[in-house]
């Protein structure tokens, strides 16, 4: 190396500040937490869309994700089946309620409606997802993000709405890489908490923009919001 650093790429950096969120929201949640044999330990799950199982072990190997590769001598680690297509919304939609596309009902990106193709949205979903059923049990939760969770459902917690795939075309100002887009109806629940993770943005056009969203309807004209009580 010359006695030279090397500088991690920018890949292994968006990684490591990934894995130190995580941490963080860890952290985080055990604040509070009861104490003593009654103690309530809060459950993590974190999804990577699109990260490749052999770059993380590559990068364990290499010594440059110390926290995975102890999370992974302490804990369990392995490959799971898939199921294809490897599609986001199929994926994502069968990890959160257990039971395959032909249960759920989410079978890809997009649905026909109408004699028209639009994207699927949650309204599409035919199985509870997980935040529903702790919901039943009375149990909060909190989901941020989660593929095809537009309009956000009401539950005992929070949720805020993945639309990366329904970004509208244009803004006033840019959007914060890797945050939400504008505030609207049905973008989060409670819907008081969205200013709490951006400010709102001034209404968008109609047109979305990027793939897939670009080839279909914006969902949001036929999605209307789930109001709270």
């Amino acid at each position: 190396m010359n006695g030279h650093r090397r500088i991690p790429s920018s890949a292994t950096r968006r990684l490591r500040r990934a894995v130190l969120f995580a941490l963080l929201l860890i952290a985080l949640a055990g604040i509070g937490c009861r104490s003593g044999s009654d103690r309530v330990h809060p459950v993590v799950l974190i999804a990577a869309d699109g990260l490749e199982p052999s770059l993380v072990a590559t990068l364990i190997a290499q010594g440059k994700l110390p926290t995975l590769a102890r999370m992974q001598r302490r804990g369990a680690f392995g490959s799971l089946k898939t199921l294809k297509p490897t599609l986001s919304p199929i994926i994502w939609t069968t990890i959160a309620t257990g039971v395959g596309p032909e249960h759920h009902a989410i079978n890809g990106f997009v649905r026909r409606a109408e004699g028209r193709r639009r994207l699927v949205t949650s309204l599409d979903r035919r199985a509870k997802a997980l935040w529903n059923i702790l919901s039943d049990r009375g149990r909060r939760s909190w989901t941020i993000g989660w593929w095809a969770t537009y309009p956000a459902e009401r539950v005992r917690g929070v949720v805020v709405a993945q639309v990366n795939t329904i970004v509208p075309k244009q803004f006033s100002r840019p959007l914060r890489k890797g945050g939400p887009a504008a505030a609207g109806p049905g973008y989060a629940y409670p819907a008081e908490f969205f200013p709490w993770f951006a400010p709102p943005s001034p209404p968008a056009t109609d047109e979305p923009s990027g793939s897939p969203a670009s080839c279909f309807p914006h969902p949001r004209r036929r999605c209307p919001h789930r109001p709270a009580k």
